[in-house]
């Protein structure tokens, strides 16, 4: 499974408030704490805010994503990969553990690199705006998608963080695939 970077710079036991999921390793995050995004092993490119969760042996990560409020146990399936990266003026919608579902961002900026209030730069990535409701601090790792007219999801990204002025900025799908081995499960 995938989640933001800064959630696991520094390897360790992931874990829900009902079981144990697994563990990030380090060498698989590419986030260092009060620096931001570094380059992962190898690449010329920086990929966003990503970590790698290897899940413990018998557990195994779903084709679905919840949608609706926090803690709602409505879910959508995930279908397919979006077919690019983020543009300026992408719609899309998010999902956070605090937030629930989130829809009506767009775009504003794709690939660049966004300095967070405390110093830390996350590169390469893209971030939108919307009125209403922003995300909260604890979505971080979260889906980033779109709902296609069949009602399936299309997966754009990763959740990094938030600005102010109710800004969303996340990582793009396709750089979890080029960063990490397997492929986004899909139905």
């Amino acid at each position: 499974m995938i989640t933001a970077g800064h959630c696991g710079p520094d390897g360790g036991s992931v874990s829900t408030p009902a079981q144990s999921m697994g563990w990030i390793n380090a060498s698989e995050s590419n986030w260092l704490s009060g620096y931001g995004s570094v380059r992962f092993p190898g690449a010329s490119d920086y990929s966003g805010d990503l970590s790698l969760i290897r899940l413990n042996g018998g557990l195994q990560s779903g084709t679905n994503i919840y949608v609706g409020g926090p803690g709602s146990g409505n879910a959508l399936t995930v279908r397919e990969m979006w077919s690019r990266s983020p543009q300026v003026g992408d719609q899309y919608c998010t999902g956070g553990a605090y937030s629930g579902e989130l829809c009506g961002w767009v775009n504003q900026a794709a690939r660049g690199n966004f300095t967070y209030s405390g110093g830390t730069v996350a590169r390469n990535v893209s971030w939108g705006t919307k009125g209403g409701s922003c995300t909260a601090a604890g979505d971080s790792g979260g889906p980033v998608y779109t709902v296609r007219s069949d009602g399936g999801i299309a997966a754009k990204g990763i959740h990094s963080g938030g600005g102010g002025g109710c800004v969303e900025i996340y990582s793009d799908i396709w750089d979890a695939y080029w960063g990490y081995p397997g492929w986004l499960r899909t139905l």
